[in-house]
């Protein structure tokens, strides 16, 4: 059997393989990879187990459910919670304490054990050995952590060099805007994703960072060096050192008072160079209060998106004023005690009109000049430290909230007089990144709101070092210093601004409709023709054995293959092609061949087909919590084929001259953005 075929049938079944010490399961899920095999010989601690019920009889579900070479399923055991026993290993004199989850292999009518290790340290679980109902644990190594962390580090080095090999000027490539850009995705997922001492660091650094950019002139007075950086370093870790230890229990009135300030200083003017102290004091405050209180950067973003959930789910409100329990999620899967299935999760009633919700909400922040403000903040800020131009950080920074083709509005009069380097730079902002409101139609279908925000910030810089490795700078820019933002007109009042944005947001969701009903049936018609060729070939011709998949999916027909030579799937074909950059990735072995298909699926088609069959993965269980992140970073940008046309006509409807210039670039600026956010994904694996 061939190596892309076995590893195929792993894109969406559970395999199994053969070794010399006898047959051996490979089990993904959890937080690690499992293995069970046949024993040797073993004086290791035999666990007392938990009363054993008939196995579940009915269709497979659950994490670990899937046919094998010889079609075992491997189910939880009634009732669907686990039962738990704990088990003592003594290892170098220590005592440690586990608790393992008794699940169910049922393989030709025998029932043998196997057992989801958690392990409490937040390591790597260990690892388990079965053989005629008796089991042996080995306790967790630190040394599967390490080896996860540096083949994460391989991975960026592999995606850089992969943005080096397609550069056109590969000896002109600027290291500060690498070192800046990478050193700022870093530096967000730190804040992010660890719960630990190193988040409050991050939260330290980024906030001496914002201190320094806001006090600039006094930077610049004090001689712009190593030595005036380190006094207002010194001065903001002073007074953060007085907030911490004095006055921790005014810190929250201290932050409300400062905010009324900024917001009443600024609009009246009454004294204008204290708006950056006063925005100084606030950043330095608070951090001091987060490490104070001891919230974690993980604590912010779980809160914030908890509060975007929310805000998101009152389009529902509208919907079902509209369209009745359709867009009812309660009556979606309503349980085996109503007697019916249910209406499925309806993606035209529950997805699509929180797309139009947020289109309307958007117009309206952009006629209070919310919008303006952010973008224009965070894009000098990124231009401070990167050290690119100021239209194409503008037009990256913008990518963050509106869409691939939005974005460029926002430098239309700078279109014509970018040089190559920045038009590519723009278009791999577009594809590395999402728009706001199909974002919002991602988290309505249960994808991670917080991990999304997360990673449509950290994809902007992403984006700004995929761009300026793959065109290195030669020109001299016009916008080498900050622009200004243009006046966009989005109605004369707040109510032709919402319904504007109301409008835009149909069409948007209109757009999505149709690129969903048109691609996935696209798929279905090469999946035909697959499952024909593979039943011929491996079927008929090598005798090869039948494996039914262990999830179907809603947009395939294929439901099983022949083992053979023959990819009988799109999903066996993506999961054995970007498998190795998957793992090299971060992604646990046994999630590799699944989050392979995912991202092949996302640059062939389009990243919403790719979230849907993601939040099916989600609902079912059938990914690890580290591959759910990392898949979530990964597919979050409109990297594909066909955004390709859709950035050719929309920038060049605004700029007609350089319609050939984008033709040029369009395909390695889409293969750039890919690799964006392949980058962003990495750096966050390296941090779980």
């Amino acid at each position: 059997m061939s190596s892309a075929k076995r590893w195929g049938s792993r894109s969406s079944a559970w395999a199994t393989s053969s070794s010399k010490r006898g047959r051996e399961t490979s089990i993904g899920g959890g937080r690690g990879y499992f293995r069970a095999r046949p024993l040797i010989r073993s004086t290791a601690f035999q666990p007392t187990m938990a009363p054993i019920t008939a196995p579940t009889i009915g269709p497979p579900s659950g994490p670990f459910c899937g046919p094998s070479r010889t079609g075992p399923y491997l189910t939880p055991a009634a009732p669907p919670t686990p039962a738990k026993t704990t088990a003592k290993m003594t290892r170098r004199k220590r005592t440690v304490s586990k608790s393992i989850d008794t699940w169910r292999l049922r393989d030709e009518g025998t029932t043998v054990l196997a057992r989801h290790v958690c392990d409490y340290t937040g390591r790597s679980a260990p690892a388990m050995r079965i053989s005629r109902g008796r089991c042996t644990v080995a306790p967790a190594r630190r040394k599967g952590i390490i080896d996860m962390h540096l083949i994460g580090l391989l991975g960026m080095l592999v995606i850089l060099g992969l943005a080096w090999a397609m550069s056109y000027h590969r000896t002109s490539v600027r290291l500060r805007t690498v070192a800046w850009g990478i050193g700022l995705q870093v530096l967000f997922a730190v804040i992010v994703l660890r719960q630990d001492a190193w988040s409050f660091v991050g939260m330290a650094v980024f906030g001496l960072m914002l201190v320094v950019y806001l006090l600039q002139s006094d930077h610049a007075r004090l001689g712009r060096g190593w030595g005036a950086t380190a006094v207002l370093a010194a001065a903001g870790i002073g007074v953060g050192f007085v907030l911490v230890s004095w006055l921790p229990a005014l810190l929250p009135a201290l932050l409300a008072l400062l905010v009324v300030a900024l917001l009443v200083n600024g609009k009246f003017r009454l004294v204008q160079p204290a708006q950056r102290y006063l925005a100084a004091l606030l950043v330095v405050s608070g951090v001091a209060w987060l490490i104070a209180s001891g919230h974690h950067g993980q604590d912010v973003i779980a809160a914030v998106s908890d509060q975007v959930t929310k805000f998101l789910s009152l389009s529902d409100y509208g919907s079902k004023f509209v369209f009745g329990n359709l867009a009812d999620s309660r009556y979606f899967f309503p349980g085996s005690e109503s007697g019916w299935p249910g209406f499925g999760f309806q993606i035209a009633f529950k997805v699509l009109p929180t797309i139009v919700f947020f289109g309307g909400f958007m117009s309206v922040l952009y006629y209070l000049g919310i919008i303006q403000r952010v973008i224009g903040g965070m894009a000098a800020f990124m231009r401070w430290t990167i050290g690119t131009s100021g239209a194409e950080t503008l037009s990256c920074t913008a990518n963050i909230f509106v869409g691939q083709t939005e974005a460029p509005l926002l430098i239309k009069p700078f279109l014509d007089d970018l040089t190559s380097s920045e038009l590519l730079t723009v278009m791999v902002g577009g594809f590395a990144t999402i728009a706001g409101g199909v974002m919002a139609g991602y988290i309505a279908m249960g994808i991670p709101a917080g991990y999304l925000l997360a990673a449509s910030v950290m994809a902007a810089p992403a984006a700004l070092v995929m761009g300026k490795i793959v065109f290195p700078e030669l020109q001299h820019s016009r916008t080498a210093g900050d622009v200004e933002l243009p006046d966009i007109n989005v109605g004369d009042n707040v109510i032709e601004a919402a319904s504007n944005g109301i409008l835009d947001g149909f069409k948007l969701a209109l757009n999505v409709a149709a690129m969903l009903i048109g691609f996935m049936a696209l798929i279905a018609v090469v999946d035909t023709m697959l499952i024909f060729l593979d039943r011929v070939i491996d079927g008929r011709m090598l005798g090869g054995t039948y494996a039914a998949y262990a999830f179907e999916t809603l947009w395939s027909p294929a439901r099983g293959e022949y083992l053979g030579v023959f990819p009988g799937s799109l999903q066996t074909i993506f999961g054995s092609l970007l498998r190795p950059l998957a793992w090299l990735m971060g992604v646990p072995r046994a999630d590799a061949a699944i989050v392979a298909n995912l991202v092949g699926v996302k640059i062939s088609l389009n990243e919403f087909v790719a979230y849907s069959a993601l939040a099916n993965y989600i609902r079912d269980g059938v990914l690890s919590e580290r591959g759910v992140i990392i898949a979530t970073y990964v597919l979050c940008g409109f990297a594909n084929f066909s955004s390709i046309g859709i950035q050719i006509g929309g920038i060049s409807a605004l700029a007609p001259n350089r319609r050939s210039d984008l033709a040029r670039l369009g395909l390695r600026a889409m293969f750039a953005g890919a690799l964006a956010s392949c980058l962003t994904a990495t750096i966050a694996g390296l941090l779980l």
